[in-house]
């Protein structure tokens, strides 16, 4: 079991009905979720936002033993419609990472996965979110691999849906969760200097109170959880060995994508020089 300063982070992205092949891990039905929610209230659970979460952490003040977060990414109109429902019925509060280019329009990023026309919550959803509880953090502006951008491309990454979600809707905006999970030290520092006070990875382990507050890591639910699942990946404390995989796991996809990037790079200039 975790400790009261182990608390499971979890990571959902849609809540909806359909979605295509490439895109299928990343969304949850209504009714898988609800059993997912019912399973952990039924087990003792409890919520907080990770604005929450990072301020005790700080503070040093203990949590419940059974405490979680549940994250939301990107900003998917469904989590107004489908999952706020079944949270609020299980008296379950969230933090929901927006996107913020893309407000009130489409998943244009995703068009590779075929998902470019995903509703996007708008900005009179996200007021009426902010002013019932739902903790609103940032996500990027227009979702990048931010370990991969040149510092003032990140900055403004960064800063933009900060300085744009605080002014809009009236909140501090102070949780960051990388797209992708992608980060480094640049990555991580940047953010604690422009004043948010936590950034999540992914990992797929349960966050610890020696985690850094920029590298808090989160579990993955996917459409294939069952309840279950959940409920056990939410009460037990990852191991020493599991923690040292997923860092393991974070170079090794980094060296490959800055890999795939530099070769993408010498095709297009071999093609300029022909």
């Amino acid at each position: 079991m975790t400790s009261s300063s182990d608390v499971a982070v979890l990571m959902y992205h849609s809540v909806a009905t359909s979605s295509t092949p490439a895109f299928s891990d990343f969304v949850v039905s209504p009714e898988r979720f609800e059993t997912q929610i019912h399973a952990l209230a039924v087990a003792g659970f409890t919520s907080i936002t990770m604005s929450h979460l990072a301020a005790a952490r700080a503070a040093g003040v203990a949590l419940p033993e059974k405490t979680i977060a549940l994250t939301f990414d990107d900003g998917f109109l469904d989590f107004a419609e489908n999952a706020l429902p079944i949270l609020q019925a299980h008296d379950f509060t969230a933090t929901l990472y927006m996107t913020t280019r893309f407000i009130g329009g489409r998943s244009r990023w995703l068009a590779p996965e075929g998902e470019a026309d995903r509703p996007m919550l708008s900005w009179a959803d996200l007021e009426t979110l902010a002013a019932g509880g739902v903790e609103v953090g940032a996500h990027s502006d227009t979702h990048p691999q931010l370990d991969l951008l040149a510092p003032q491309v990140l900055a403004r990454e960064l800063m933009v849906p900060k300085v744009t979600l605080e002014d809009r809707l009236g909140v501090p905006v102070t949780s960051m969760a990388y797209p992708f999970g992608y980060s480094t030290r640049e990555v991580r520092q940047m953010t604690a200097h422009l004043g948010y006070t936590n950034g999540c990875v992914v990992s797929d382990v349960v966050s610890s109170g020696d985690d850094h507050p920029y590298s808090t890591p989160r579990l993955t639910v996917t459409g294939s959880h069952s309840a279950a699942d959940v409920v056990l990946m939410s009460g037990r404390a990852s191991t020493r060995q599991e923690r040292t995989k997923a860092l393991l796991r974070h170079h090794a996809s980094r060296g490959l994508r800055r890999a795939g990037l530099k070769k993408k790079e010498s095709a297009a200039l071999s093609r300029s020089l022909r």
